[in-house]
């Protein structure tokens, strides 16, 4: 019978770089509820979103946010639930380092 365990799956400040979030790991299911980004600069700022399947590259075609502008102190959320496999990930950049932040929660079913 198979667990369901509620988590955090992560929070980190996005880089200029790919940052990842959260990879399922080996014999798992991931199942994201929310995913909240937040501007903590004091100038808007650009960031990107995506979930990226096991092997693959971020690219437009797993995004969820793409280039968007928050305002300073904004957040974007995505209430959307989203199905993860084994190996897949939640990755982010942003236009500066370590002034936009992220939250993703969900559960993780093994």
């Amino acid at each position: 019978m198979a667990t369901t365990t509620p988590l955090p799956m992560g929070v980190q400040l996005f880089l200029t770089t790919t940052t990842v979030i959260y990879t399922v790991p080996n014999g798992a299911t991931g199942i994201v509820r929310s995913i909240t980004v937040v501007n903590t600069d004091s100038v808007a700022r650009t960031f990107r979103l995506y979930i990226v399947p096991a092997g693959q590259q971020p690219g437009v075609r797993y995004a969820l946010a793409y280039d968007f502008s928050l305002q300073p102190g904004d957040e974007w959320q995505d209430d959307a639930a989203h199905c993860m496999a084994t190996g897949d990930s939640i990755i982010g950049t942003a236009s500066v380092a370590n002034v936009i932040n992220c939250r993703a929660d969900g559960a993780q079913v093994t």
